[in-house]
């Protein structure tokens, strides 16, 4: 019996994700476009510096009387979204663009991380296309510190994301 190696070539991931802070969606396991593109959804892909979502799984031992080895199975999984830095202008912090983000990212702010890879951020969600959603609350913004040595250096914030409940993985958006 013989067996062939495929070696995919894997996709390009430069440019290939999108968040959105989206404040409300009905139903996590099946969000709908119309929500991710309301007037109210911020297209965060290119104000974020990076996204990154953690798992810690603990392995839970689980020996019987018989065991000679020391058996384990999964434990609890907790995920972690880091930080998030981005830029501002202390002079323009209201509701106006370019820096609306600051205003709609207020510290004690609910809604939901839609994390879309594969896709450049400029294509529009669409159905059936796959999303991760992390249901959030925005904690409390610090400001980056200014290093005068740094050539080409913007006034950043970092802001802490805590996550609520489970996270949907995987799912399609739909109509």
């Amino acid at each position: 019996m013989s067996s062939t190696v495929i070696d995919l070539p894997g996709l390009d991931a430069r440019g290939k994700g999108t968040v959105l802070f989206v404040p409300a969606i009905a139903a996590i396991t099946a969000p709908k476009v119309t929500e991710l593109t309301a007037a109210t959804a911020l297209n965060m892909s290119c104000i974020l510096y990076e996204f990154e979502v953690t798992l810690d799984q603990s392995a839970v031992e689980k020996p019987k009387y018989c065991s000679v080895t020391m058996p384990t199975r999964p434990g609890t999984a907790k995920y972690t979204i880091s930080d998030i830095t981005y830029d501002y202008d202390p002079q323009k912090i209201t509701s106006a663009d370019p820096y609306k983000h600051y205003a709609t990212l207020a510290p004690g702010t609910q809604g939901y991380l839609v994390d879309r890879r594969g896709l450049l951020p400029s294509v529009a969600p669409a159905v059936a296309q796959i999303v991760d959603v992390y249901p959030i609350v925005l904690g409390a913004r610090q400001r980056v510190k200014i290093d005068p040595t740094a050539e080409g250096e913007s006034l950043r914030v970092t802001q802490k994301v805590f996550l609520l409940s489970d996270p949907a993985f995987d799912v399609a958006l739909v109509a």
